[in-house]
C-alpha cells in the first residue's frame, strides 16, 4: 500500500461517522475494483474496523456489496487438463494450460520453475499461443513432463499472474501415476537348481577352445574391414570412372549420330523467321553462326563454340571434307563475323547463299561421317 492510501485511510478516522462511513464505503468500492486485496487487509487490521462494528447493519451491507463486486468482476478464468492420468517411467504427457481473460490484460502463468511439483519435472514449454474472440483473449500453451521414479506424481496449483506480481487465479491441482517396466516371466519352464562353482583345474581351455576364439572373431573382423575397404576404393576409382567415361562416349556417339538432322532442323527454322528480311542482319548472322558451330561440335567434338573463325579453320582442316566445303564454310563464318561485330550490311543475294550453302555444307559432311561409321560397324 502506498504512503499516500494510508494517509487517507487515517484521516477518516478522525471525520464525523457519516462523513466516514461514507468515505469508507467509496474507498472499499474501488479497491474492490481495482482488485487489491492488500487495501481490503489494511482494512482489517486498523481501528475504523472496530468503529465500524457499532454499526452492524453498514458493516454487513458493506462486506456483502464488496463480496458482489468481486465475484462480478473475476472475468479471468484458467483450467489445467493432462492427457493421460497414468504414464510408464521415463515416458513423456503434456500438460495443457488455457486462461480466458479480457483482451486489456496483462496475464501469464507464473515460470514454471516456481511451480511445486512432486516425483515429476518439466522437459519442455512449448510456445503460447492467443486468439481473440470478441472482448476475451483466449491463451493455450502445452508443457511437457516426465518422471523418473514410480508412484505418484503431483502438481500444485499453477497460479496466473497479472503484471507479474498480482495473483487473479490459479489451476486446480493434479496428479498422475508413474508405472514400472512390465518384466514378463515365463511360468510353464521347470525351474533349475543353481549350479556350483567349477573347479578350475577340470576346464581343459585347449578342448574348449575359448583362449583363443575372441582373437579368431576379432581377426576375421579386420578381414573383411580390409576387404570392405579395397573394394570401396576401387569401385570409387576404376568401377566409377569408366562408368563415366562410357556414358560421355555414348553420350557423344547420340551426339554425332543427330549432328545433321538437328543442325538441318535448326536452319530451316531460322530460314522461317525471316529475320534478315526484317531488318535483323545481325541476329540473323549469329543464329546462323552458332548454328554451324554447335553442328562442328557434335560431329567432329571440337570445341567451335569458343573459337574464332580462323582457329575453326586450322581445327577441321585435317578432317575428310571437301576444298570447296571449307571455302564455302569459311566464307559463311567472316560474314557472320562482319555482320556482328562490324556492322556490315550484306547484299540480299549474300543472305540467301550463306543459308543455303551452310544447309550444303552440313548435308555433304554429315553423310561422308554416317558412311564412315556404318563401315566401322561393318569390321566390328
Amino acid at each position: 500500500m502506498s504512503r499516500i492510501e494510508e494517509i487517507i485511510l487515517c484521516a477518516t478516522l478522525k471525520l464525523p461517522q457519516y462523513l466516514r462511513r461514507t468515505i469508507i464505503f467509496f474507498i472499499t468500492h474501488t479497491i474492490i475494483q481495482k482488485k487489491c486485496r492488500t487495501l481490503q487487509t489494511f482494512f482489517l487490521q486498523k481501528e475504523f474496523f472496530f468503529n465500524m462494528l457499532k454499526n452492524r447493519f453498514l458493516f454487513i451491507l458493506l462486506l456483502t456489496l464488496s463480496t458482489f463486486i468481486h465475484c462480478a468482476a473475476q472475468d479471468v478464468k484458467v483450467t489445467a487438463r493432462l492427457d493421460s492420468n497414468r504414464i510408464i517411467i521415463g515416458d513423456q504427457l503434456q500438460l495443457h494450460l488455457t486462461i480466458t481473460a479480457p483482451t486489456e490484460k496483462s496475464v501469464a502463468f507464473a515460470p514454471s520453475e516456481k511451480w511445486a511439483l512432486k516425483n515429476c519435472e518439466v522437459v519442455e514449454e512449448k510456445s503460447i499461443t492467443k486468439k481473440i474472440e470478441g472482448k476475451q483473449a483466449l491463451y493455450n500453451q502445452d508443457i511437457i513432463l516426465t518422471s523418473f521414479d514410480t508412484g505418484v506424481a503431483l502438481i500444485a496449483p499453477i497460479p496466473l499472474l497479472e503484471n507479474d506480481s498480482i495473483i487473479l487465479a490459479q489451476t486446480e491441482a493434479l496428479q498422475f501415476f508413474i508405472d514400472s517396466l512390465p518384466v514378463f516371466v515365463d511360468t510353464n519352464l521347470a525351474f533349475k537348481d543353481i549350479k556350483s562353482p567349477m573347479d578350475g583345474k577340470d576346464i581343459d581351455l585347449e578342448k574348449t577352445g575359448h583362449n583363443n576364439s575372441w582373437w579368431k572373431v576379432l581377426l576375421w573382423i579386420v578381414i573383411i574391414a580390409a576387404l570392405l575397404v579395397a573394394g570401396g576404393y576401387y569401385i570409387k576409382k576404376y568401377a566409377l570412372k569408366y562408368w563415366r567415361e562410357r556414358k560421355a562416349r555414348e553420350q557423344k556417339m547420340k551426339l554425332k549420330i543427330n549432328a545433321g538432322s538437328v543442325a538441318l532442323s535448326s536452319l530451316k527454322e531460322l530460314k522461317h523467321k525471316k529475320l534478315w528480311q526484317k531488318g535483323q542482319v545481325k541476329d540473323y548472322y549469329s543464329e546462323l553462326s552458332m548454328i554451324l558451330r554447335t553442328y562442328i561440335d557434335n560431329q567432329w567434338d571440337i570445341n567451335a563454340k569458343e573459337m574464332v573463325t580462323p582457329e575453326i579453320m586450322e581445327a577441321i582442316s585435317d578432317l575428310d571434307i571437301e576444298e570447296h566445303s571449307l571455302e564455302e564454310l569459311k566464307v559463311i563464318l567472316e560474314t557472320a563475323d562482319l555482320a556482328k561485330f562490324a556492322k556490315w550490311q550484306p547484299q540480299i543475294e549474300e543472305n540467301e547463299r550463306s543459308i543455303k550453302n551452310a544447309s550444303t555444307f552440313v548435308q555433304s559432311t554429315d553423310s561422308v561421317e554416317k558412311a564412315k561409321m556404318a563401315e566401322q560397324n561393318l569390321k566390328k
